[in-house]
């Protein structure tokens, strides 16, 4: 019931289109194309002015296209599809074993699907199985399959395989059985990958022993840890498969099977990992084993990985992302080999990509990865003749034939052939010779007539010799015997006739070659006996008896038992050769892959062939030698990529030599032979050429030396002995092209054939080739070398003696082209159908390709409709373009042209160019990476297509390098070139294919007005005139021809014949009468005429039937509501309710249209005369459904009656009713049915009974629309597997009435099993899921979906949304999603590039019915191009990159062009830079040539697709544009383009330069600069610039920018004050032109005049103070100007009379310019402190004396100073003499005044005595004299006796730091002044300050000015000068106040000290009195000055 659910579904989504067109046909629906009636008098109108032809054109291409259509089913019904075959029929229900039920009540149940198989195939069953399959088989073509597989209950339509062999054996043929006996190995503790469609882990032999689940690699918590290690997605399932996980679906499910509900996708679950998981590593029990109910694989104790990666949801083949991570998932889980029996023809060697990275990885890893060669056989195996040679020698069937499959090709991988089964288990007849015991041969193929068996099974029937089955070969006593014959000569099909006709009972056929069959016995059928196909031993046998006079007898009873196949290993017919395209070496080693039998799903086995079965051999062997390996301490060392290595070179070395009777099979075809197990564990020594083990010798001429390398791992060194080489070649052609032939002029030599290795060691031995005779072909063989003790090693070589690029051609010839004007490969595909004999060769031809939307289908350009039909040779110049923009129409004209190649060689450079008619090349159009060479068998089986080019087709345009754009290409002939070579040190070989540029429409056109052809003529004849097409393509017959205005119908095409007469006219001939076809009187001709690119002209006439008359036609309206008409069928004018309302006709009217012919100029329709203004139209009174008989009559333009006929009139507004007749049910859920039956009847009624009513519908199997009989009634006919039906009734106007809907429910179904009609059964969006959005419709059924994200970003989300029914869950990784209505949303994250997600839903029976994983391939961003175009790689011209070059990110379509400069006429551009995508790929284009072009899905990212590119742009010329393009390849749909013009540009001039200045204080823009220019200007200040302009050149050099020197330094742009200048200026531009500018210039500014430092002086200076002295005055442009400086004093009286204060003097000088300055200055009278009473004095000796006695010190500032006053020096009154006491007092300001006061003490007299001495000379002091100072008094200095060392004050200042005396705990007064307190503080700093005063600047300090002690009185630190007077000195001061003197080079500075004592010393009252009293003194003084100051001032200013 499920089929009938979809069946309904797809109806009602159909069933919209089914009522339109039902519609169209019953009822007028105004369209564009109803010709339309113009507002005219005139009897007839043919077209409006603005009739758009294209209309005409695409109804006349469609019905064209629909002609054309037939090619579809012409090419499905090709001769492989039509051969009869068997095939078994497998049943869903269950066998009797599964059900319980009986066999025979199984096979009874098969009854109703072997009879509708019966109808299908029109043969009988002949075998039915009911026990362990529910099944039967049966004779079907191939083509049956599909319409068999929907049978419903079919669950698996299969070819019968003609072989069930058995894997008992293999195992013996490689010595596995030896290694598991012998040595022990079985594979224990070794694990395989198996990355295949999955493996059934319940399988009865997926096990291991207990031995072998003891040393298991992998336990249940390994895998766990495995698992949360790597995150791995998989699962363990049992100790023989550890780990699974499903790829393709993202789920667990790894068993082998399709959930899709289809039957037919059945035929997808292969079983094939399963099948290859137990070759390689199959355990069944020996119990089984020994009763052939099991099988034992070559490695059966190993482990297996179930690395699902074929889809249980998905048809079709394997994502190349899941096999990666199949791959990486497997290295990581430890697999030591992986197994891919994978693939794909024709394979290359020589590629970077992702798998073969992953390959390599694995290899490096330590994995050996085994991948099948391929079942391709030889590429040109398949030639008629054995060999093709065309007329210019060139070979097919030539050495390069290999066609080994990738990725086996990849050098890492380990490339297998496949060994045919020397043993099978299969099915065997009997004879005996005379009697003797019975004899078994092996039965290869039977067949049986379709009338049934007439082998007489179980008698003995007599054999008779009947030769080759040729009539005259066959005696008449073979009359109702059996007839044995030999194949060859003759078809089976005639020799099966030819011993039927001699009344033979039964035919034996015997092949006439050792080994298997390599085709059926197709044919034989037709004799009419039964048929046994046989093996040439067993044939031979039969026949030598016969011949020696034996009577032999033959017994067709089948058996089943064990036959020898051959008696020595063969290859398989099948296996691929090599070499690869590149020349290496693949295969590598065979294993046994024909004729294998192994495991299927389910406890199941079969036999399968292949090198899918021959690499699982060879993965589980190579598990074994790495399980020896372990075991070996000489090997067990070997890790990683060393393993691997070691692993191919052992199994080519120890592998057997295959002998083909004296010679050899090819190395080419099996590698180094088939593996030896047990030799490749026995030995330890390998041979190897570099690194590999067999030796490539490429392409030589001459001799040729290589070098052996022979390793010994063991401890013993091994001897071996060169076996004397034989080199073969081979033939390519006679009797057996594919065995190798002996060369005897050939040989291999080297100058030791004994060879010892020794122990742990390496020998390299050099041996040279010469290949003797052989020219352009092959030689090989193998070098074997024997030992005595150990495996004798072998290795192949192979090489090709000649030139392998170039002495094979490349390319087929080009279709139409001499030498011989077609396709070699046409020789190789037979005919498809006799009406169409060369349609074949559209697989086949090299020629240019269009997509033609009328097949569907690439079909070739130009006139190969003819050619397909026969009519004409394909003719070249037939191929072309209409690229005229003006055509609109573009649907059926040529957009592009795509080259379809034949190659006879796979090759890896290949590019395709657009020439012009003289072979200049215009434009590169693309290239591609490689085209793989063809295999001929799929050519002329299986109709694959020889390559197409994509991405390299033409669309017509050019380059224009003037504007950086595409333009169409002028009219004209223009050739297509592909050329292609082999390698890069080959020759490239070219095919040129022509092709038109042609936009004019053909010409000569001529037609009349119109054509009368007589009444019942059944030919019409139209001369369209000498029409041609000139230098266009051609007129294309097949596209031209007539269209007539069809009733009730568009125009249409009748049969017709259309041709050239004798003198050139264009004759075309309808072959049937026109009114007839039309059913009009006076119709429309549409005469089409185009060429064979679509250029199209159409002119029209009228076809007239001879007479006069009147037509009643039907009313209409055009698209545009002008009015138009329909004819009608006999008259009859009839509307539904539709028409009515849409013509708006007034209730109770109905239209009328009449339309004359001949002489009627006037017409009535029932008397009545037209409407209004519409002479045409007739307004006629109607009822509803009630018809109103017509009269129209015609008159002339005499108004005379020339003509009446009649018709009628119907308006039907009510819609009809239906009823059915049949008893409607309904189950518990309402929905009706019926019971089957035969019919199902329904009644329609409508108010119009007289009108044929009818009914459209959908059965569930297909749409109808049946006429209702005339009781109202009509049967409806049940498909057999109808379901769901729709039927609804429509009137003879066209009223549609209502739906009716029902279930046909089959015999014994249970009416509540009815399922809704909207059931998902099949998980396709487009049919049960409604997607939004829409254009994701497809996500589900395809898998995956590309996004192009408009808005850039890392991450996207998207939103799905749908609907179904009958769901119980549907998940998205995980996420139930599902509502309770059925609707469901989503919210899916996606990342830039490709995101997984998996996707489950289950019905509401639990039934799983998708579980997949979905792929979204999402970009948001456009490729980043990056240029890194050096300028020196562009032929030595320079040229640059402008700096603003944009970010290669933002460039876009809009942005202006970058541009290349140049100083050269014409330049040669070298492009160069890297282009990458975030995500899956781009395509850049240079010019329109094609530069890159990178895609892959499976690796994304910049990383991995960034690729260089370079481009040579030659002869560029000046306003040249050179276009980069580079497209995204995310979505072929929605692609986003990243354009950049480079344009070339010519540069022969400097730059402009103007001097410019600017005036900072103006806000001004710059002023251009002159020579000799003055420049005053406000602020005296300029700023120097210039403005450069290169024009239209490449622009000024920023890098050098403008360079200004002024005075012959650089400029530093600071502004320029008043002076002279001379100053230059350069500028160059980026070409290095360069432009200079000198020139010399003045800025005036002021004066300056420079009167030095303000003054300070005493009053007793003033009279000798010059106020001039030192001023000096300057001008910027007139120099010296101090003579002419003038000065003045603000208060000159004062100054002069010396009274102190400040005063102003004001300095004025003028410049030449009149710049007037003036300056000031201050000079300062100081008023000294001064010290009064301070005499000389004298006393008397004994006197008291006091210094201080009337002696005061006052300050004009500071006032009374007394107690400042410090006294050095002491007077000795007790001594007379004189004495000198200094008095020091310093100001405020530091001023000191010193007074040397002498105090002379007389000696008090006293009468002298008589002993007195002699006083001496008063003015002779004597050394007691104190004026006479010793040498320990130190010299003070006073005012008139300066110490020479002390400075001037100069300009250094000195200061208490508070920081530091703080510390001291000393006073700081704000003065300086420091109050130090003795045993309290700690000392006292002083901080001197100068420019550059530093300590090596201290003279020295004084203390009362007397010179103290450094380190001992004070210490000295840096900053600027730090003095600390210490302690220890300061306490030894008497209290008071002293003097600090600092004297330094740079100036002194003295300071006052206050020492204070505990008690304060007595006087202080006295001293305040003299201080006041001071005070006071100066106070008076300075009020008077004051006073003196005003008074001065008033009298000036009153002045």
């Amino acid at each position: 019931m499920k089929k009938h659910m979809r069946k309904a579904l797809s109806f009602v989504l159909v069933l919209g289109l089914l009522f339109s067109a039902v519609a169209v046909s019953a009822f007028f629906v105004p369209s564009s194309n109803v010709p339309v009636l113009a507002e005219t008098e005139s009897k007839r109108s043919l077209l409006p002015a603005d009739f758009d032809t294209t209309v005409i054109k695409k109804q006349f291409r469609e019905q064209k296209a629909a002609e054309l259509s037939k090619l579809r089913e012409l090419l499905a019904d090709t001769e492989y599809m039509s051969e009869v075959v068997r095939v078994m029929i497998e049943l869903n229900a269950p066998a009797a074993k599964q059900s319980g039920k009986s066999e025979s009540s199984v096979i009874a149940s098969q009854k109703s699907v072997r009879d509708a198989v019966r109808k299908i195939t029109g043969s009988e069953a002949i075998n039915s199985y009911g026990y362990l399959v529910n099944g039967f088989s049966f004779m079907a073509k191939r083509s049956d399959f599909q319409k068999i597989r929907e049978i419903p209950g079919v669950k698996n339509v299969s070819e019968v395989p003609v072989f069930e062999t058995t894997m008992f054996n293999a195992p013996d043929m490689t010595k596995a059985s030896q290694v598991w006996e012998e040595l022990g190995f079985k594979g224990e503790g070794m694990l395989i990958s198996i990355i295949d469609t999955g493996i059934d882990y319940n399988h009865k032999d997926m096990r291991l022993s207990p031995e072998g689940e003891a040393q298991a690699k992998l336990s249940k918590d390994a895998v766990a840890g495995l698992i949360a290690e790597y995150g791995l997605d998989g699962k363990y399932f049992n100790t023989k498969i550890p780990y699974g996980y499903n790829y393709a679906d993202k789920n667990q499910e790894v068993v082998d099977q399709h959930l899709s509900g289809r039957p037919y996708d059945a035929d997808y679950v292969s079983m094939h990992g399963m099948h290859v998981a137990g070759i390689a590593a199959g355990n069944a029990t020996d119990e089984d084993l020994d009763a052939r109910k099991g099988i034992r694989g070559v490695a059966p104790e190993a482990q297996l990985l179930a690395m699902k990666v074929f889809s249980n949801h998905q048809t079709g083949g394997a994502y190349g992302d899941d096999i990666l991570m199949a791959i990486q998932d497997s290295v990581k889980l430890g697999a030591d080999v992986i197994n891919m029996s994978l693939g794909s023809p024709s394979g290359f060697s020589n590629v970077n990509n992702a798998t073969a990275r992953a390959i390599q990885a694995a290899s490096e890893a330590g994995t050996l990865v085994v991948i099948s060669a391929g079942n391709e056989g030889l590429a040109y195996a398949s030639s008629p003749n054995n060999m093709t040679t065309n007329v210019l020698g060139q070979i097919i069937r030539g050495a390069d034939s290999g066609a080994v499959g990738a990725s086996s090709t990849i050098e890492a991988a380990l490339s297998v052939a496949s060994i045919d089964n020397t043993k099978a288990y299969d099915t065997v007849m009997s004879y005996k010779v005379d009697g003797d015991p019975a004899v078994s041969f092996h039965v290869l193929e039977q067949e049986e007539p379709y009338d049934g068996r007439t082998f007489l099974d179980g008698q003995w029937i007599e054999l008779v010799d009947c030769g080759l089955g040729d009539t005259d070969e066959i005696p008449d006593e073979v009359a109702g015997k059996y007839a044995l014959v030999k194949r060859g000569v003759l078809l089976f099909e005639d020799k099966a006739i030819n011993v039927a006709d001699k009344g033979a009972i039964g035919i034996i056929v015997y092949n006439n070659v050792a080994g298997p069959p390599d085709s059926l016995m197709s044919g034989v059928e037709n004799g009419g006996i039964s048929s046994v196909f046989t093996s040439l031993e067993a044939g031979t046998a039969m026949a030598a008896a016969l011949e020696e006079g034996g009577v032999v007898t033959v017994n067709t009873a089948i058996l089943y038992d064990m036959v020898d196949i051959s008696a020595v290993p063969q290859p398989s017919r099948f296996t691929s050769w090599g070499p690869t395209p590149e020349l290496n070496f693949k295969p590598e080693v065979a294993g046994v892959g024909g004729m294998v039998y192994s495991t299927l799903n389910g406890d199941q086995y079969g036999m399968m062939s292949g090198t899918s079965m021959s690499a699982p051999h060879v993965a589980g062997a190579s598990a074994l030698i790495m399980q020896a390996m372990k075991d070996n301490a000489a090997l067990n060392g070997i890790e990683k990529l060393a393993r691997t290595q070691y692993l191919k070179a052992i199994l080519s070395n120890t592998a057997t030599v295959l002998m083909d009777g004296e010679v050899i099979h090819s190395p080419r075809r099996v590698g180094a032979g088939l593996i030896n197990i047990k030799d490749a564990v026995d030995s330890l020594v390998t041979v190897t050429h570099n690194g590999s083990g067999n030796i490539e010798l490429l392409d030589f001429t001459g001799s040729k030396k290589f070098t052996l390398d022979f390793k010994n791992y063991g401890a013993e060194p091994v001897t071996f002995t060169l076996k004397d080489p034989v080199v073969y070649t081979a033939p390519h052609k006679g009797p057996d092209p594919e065995k190798d032939v002996v060369v005897p002029t050939a040989d291999v030599t080297t100058a030791n054939t004994t060879i010892t290795v020794p122990a742990n060691g390496t020998v390299s031995v050099e041996f040279e080739i010469d290949p003797g005779d052989v020219e352009s072909n092959y030689v090989e063989g193998y070098l074997e070398f024997e030992t005595v003790g150990a495996p004798d090693l072998s290795i192949p070589f192979f090489g090709y003696v000649g030139s392998w690029g170039d002495d094979l051609p490349i390319f087929d010839l080009v279709e139409g082209m001499p030498p011989i004007g077609f396709s070699l490969y046409n020789l190789f595909i037979p005919e498809l159908d006799p009406s169409a004999p060369n349609l074949y060769c559209v697989f086949s031809a090299t020629q240019l390709y269009r997509d033609d939307p009328g097949i569907g289908a690439p079909t070739p350009a130009g006139n190969w409709w003819d050619w397909v039909l026969g009519k004409k040779p394909f003719n070249p110049s037939t191929v072309g373009f209409n690229t005229n923009p003006a055509d609109s129409e573009k649907d059926y004209i040529i957009q592009e042209l795509t080259p379809h190649v034949g190659v006879f060689r796979g090759v890896q450079d290949v590019e395709c160019f657009i020439l012009d008619k003289d072979g200049n090349e215009l434009r590169q159009v693309g290239w591609v990476d490689s085209i793989r060479k063809p295999v001929l068998h799929r050519l002329s089986r299986f109709r694959a297509t020889i390559a197409t080019l994509y991405d390299t087709q033409w669309d017509g345009t050019l380059y224009d390098k003037s504007n950086g754009e595409f333009f169409y290409a002028e009219e004209g002939q223009y050739f297509y070139e592909v050329r292609a070579r082999m390698n890069e040190k080959s020759d490239w070989q070219s095919i040129y294919m022509p092709v038109k540029i042609d936009n004019t429409i053909p010409t000569g056109l001529t037609l009349p007005e119109s054509v009368t052809y007589e009444e019942g003529a059944t030919e019409v004849k139209i001369n369209c005139g000498p029409v041609g097409d000139g230098a266009g393509t051609g007129v294309d017959l097949s596209s031209s021809g007539v269209l007539l205005e069809k009733l009730n119908d568009k125009p249409r095409q009748p049969a017709q014949d259309i041709e050239y007469d004798g003198e050139g006219n264009l004759i075309i001939t309808i072959n049937v009468n026109p009114k007839l076809f039309t059913g009009l009187t006076s119709t429309i001709a549409y005469i089409v005429v185009a060429d064979y690119v679509g250029n199209t002209v159409i002119e029209t006439l009228m076809l007239n039937e001879e007479g006069s008359g009147a037509d009643a036609a039907k009313f209409a309206q055009s698209k545009d509501g002008s009015d138009a008409w329909r004819p009608v069928k006999d008259g009859f004018v009839k509307y539904n309710k539709l028409e009515s309302d849409t013509l708006k006709m007034p209730k109770g009217l109905g239209y009328v249209v009449a339309l004359a012919t001949g002489a009627v100029e006037r017409v009535t329709v029932n008397g009545q005369d037209a409407v209004d203004g519409k002479p045409y139209l007739y307004a006629i009174e109607v009822e509803d459904g009630v018809p109103v008989d017509l009269e129209l009559k015609g008159f002339d333009a005499d108004n005379v009656e020339v003509s009446t006929s009649t018709g009628k009139l119907l308006v039907d507004l009510t819609a009809p009713t239906l009823a059915l007749e049949n008893e409607l049910k309904f189950n518990s859920k309402g929905r009706p049915y019926v019971e089957d039956t035969d019919t199902v009847k329904v009644k329609v009624s409508d108010n119009y009974a007289e009108g044929r009513n009818s009914v459209v519908g959908f059965d569930g199997e297909k749409q109808f629309a049946l006429t209702v009989g005339e009781d109202g009634t009509v049967s409806i006919p049940i498909a057999a597997d109808a379901g769901f039906v729709v039927l609804v009734p429509v009137d003879y106007a066209g009223n549609r009435g209502e739906t009716m809907s029902f279930f046909v429910l089959p015999e014994g179904k249970d009416p509540e099993e009815i399922a809704a009609p909207m059931e998902p059964i099949v998980p396709n969006a487009g049919d049960f899921w409604i997607v939004e959005p829409e254009s994701l419709k497809g996500l589900f059924y395809n898998g995956w979906v590309f996004l192009y994200m408009d808005e850039e970003a890392e991450t996207h989300q998207l939103t799905l949304e749908g609907k179904s029914k009958d769901l119980k869950s549907l998940t998205f990784d995980g996420v139930e999603v599902l509502g309770d209505d059925g609707a469901w949303a989503v919210t899916l994250t996606l990342k830039e590039g490709l995101t997984y997600v998996n996707v489950k839903a289950v019905n509401e029976d639990d039934l799983v019915i998708y579980d997949t994983k979905i792929r979204f391939f999402c970009d948001s961003h456009v490729p980043n191009l990056v240029f890194e175009t050096d300028p020196a790689s562009v032929g030595g011209y320079d040229f640059v990159f402008p700096e603003d070059t944009h970010d290669p990110e933002e460039i876009s379509g809009s942005e202006a062009p970058l541009v290349i400069w140049t100083t050269e006429e014409t330049l040669d551009v070298n492009i160069t830079g890297t282009a990458s995508d975030n995500t899956f790929g781009y395509k850049l284009t240079i010019n329109g040539d094609v530069v890159l072009d990178y895609y892959d899905i499976t690796e994304q990212g910049p990383d991995i697709n960034e690729l260089p590119f370079e481009y040579l742009v030659e002869g560029a010329v000046d306003k040249d544009f050179i276009r980069l393009e580079i497209e995204d390849l995310s979505d072929f749909n929605a692609t986003k383009t990243l354009l950049q013009k480079i344009q070339v540009r010519l540069d022969t001039t400097a730059p402009t330069l103007t001097p410019q200045y600017t005036i900072p204080a103006v806000a001004g823009l710059p002023v251009e600069l002159f020579d000799d220019d003055t420049l005053d200007v406000e602020g005296d200040e300029v700023v120097l610039s210039a403005e450069a302009d290169d024009g239209d050149g490449i622009g000024i050099d920023d890098a050098v920018g403008i360079v200004i020197t002024l005075n012959g330094a650089p400029y530093d742009g600071e502004p320029l004050g008043p002076g002279t200048y001379h100053a230059e200026f350069y500028v160059k531009d980026k070409l290095d032109h360069k432009t200079t500018v000198e020139l010399d210039f003045a800025v005036v500014g002021d004066p300056v005049i420079n009167v030095g430092p303000d003054v300070e002086i005493y009053a007793e200076d003033v009279a000798t103070f010059k106020p001039l002295q030192g001023v000096t005055a300057t001008d910027p442009l007139d120099g010296d100007i101090t003579d002419d400086v003038t000065c003045e004093c603000d208060l000159p009286e004062a100054f002069a009379a010396g009274v102190p204060g400040t005063y102003t003097f004001t300095y004025s000088v003028t410049n030449a310019y009149g710049r007037k300055v003036s300056v000031e200055r201050t000079v300062k009278i100081l008023g000294k402190p001064q010290i009064f009473g301070a005499v000389d004095t004298t006393i008397t000796q004994g006197d008291e004396f006091d210094p201080m006695a009337g002696v005061t010190a006052h300050d004009n500032e500071d006032g009374d100073l007394t107690d400042e006053i410090q006294i050095t020096g002491e007077v000795d009154v007790t001594k007379p003499g004189v004495y000198k006491l200094t008095y020091t007092v310093v100001d405020s300001d530091g001023n000191a005044v010193i007074v040397v006061r002498k105090v002379t003490v007389k000696e008090k007299v006293v009468p002298p005595g008589p002993d007195d001495p002699d006083p001496g000379d008063p003015d002779d002091p004597g050394p007691g004299d104190p004026d006479d100072p010793g040498p320990d008094d130190p010299e003070i200095p006073g005012p008139d006796d300066p110490d020479p060392e002390i400075p001037d004050p100069g300009t250094m200042k000195v200061y208490a730091p508070v920081a530091e005396n703080k510390e001291n705990d000393v006073d700081v007064s704000g003065d300086d002044r420091i109050t130090y307190t003795i045993g309290k503080s700690k000392g006292a700093t002083y901080r001197a300050v100068a420019d550059d005063l530093g300590v090596e600047d201290l003279l020295y300090v004084t203390v009362d000015g007397k010179k103290i002690v450094k380190d001992k009185d004070y210490t000295v630190e840096a900053g600027s000068i730090l003095v600390t007077l210490k302690k220890e000195f300061l306490d030894k001061l008497k209290p008071g106040k002293h003097t600090v003197g600092i004297y330094t080079t740079k100036g002194h500075s003295i300071k006052i000290l206050t020492i204070l004592a505990t008690v304060k010393p007595t006087g202080e009252s006295t001293s305040w009195l003299l201080y006041a009293g001071g005070s006071l003194v100066v106070l008076s003084a300075m009020l008077v000055t004051a006073l003196f100051i005003i008074r001065k001032r008033r009298d000036e200013h009153s002045g």
